[in-house]
């Protein structure tokens, strides 16, 4: 009796494990996808958008000129943890991006944000009162020269672990 308790035990282990690396494969893709589209875009928008597309997440894009003569491109993430999306806004099509919104989920939103707030210097987290078990940062980021304001709205599960997010970056 005792060795098929062990054995249990063992198979809840290693079932953990494998969720937990899966996790750690997720955030890493997400973390991926925010920093070469989000973070660190190399290229205009156009560029950026055409990556978006030809990355293994395989997006859908639509990039069209807006009301305020900003150019904007939207990315459909369906592969990316169960769907996320980017828009991006620039002067022109042949301008690098100058905003960024990145929205996404995250079984272990909690891991992802320890990387973020790492990697964007991010600040302690405040709680909205509008929004159930919501939060907001915001820091810095510099790449190519070219430094960029941060801006992170997040809101937990119940298990505080899981949630969605909406980052911004502004350049």
């Amino acid at each position: 009796m005792a060795s098929v308790r062990a054995e249990i035990v063992m198979a809840g282990l290693t079932l953990a494990a494998t969720a937990n690396s899966a996790r750690a494969d997720e955030n890493d893709m997400l973390f991926g996808a925010i920093n070469d589209f989000c973070a660190r875009p190399r290229g205009t928008i156009t560029e950026t958008t055409k990556k978006a597309a030809q990355s293994p997440f395989r997006a859908e894009t639509r990039c069209a000129r807006a009301e305020d003569k900003t150019y904007r491109c939207g990315a459909y993430f369906a592969k990316l943890n169960g769907g996320a999306t980017l828009t991006l806004s620039a002067k022109s099509p042949s301008a690098p991006a100058s905003e960024c919104l990145f929205v996404g989920y995250s079984d272990d939103l909690a891991g992802l944000l320890a990387r973020m707030t790492t990697e964007f210097a991010l600040s302690q987290p405040v709680e909205t009162p509008l929004t159930y078990n919501g939060w907001k940062s915001s820091g810095g980021v510099t790449a190519d020269g070219r430094t960029a304001t941060v801006a992170l709205n997040y809101s937990l599960q119940d298990n505080q672990k899981a949630g969605s997010f909406n980052l911004v970056i502004r350049r």
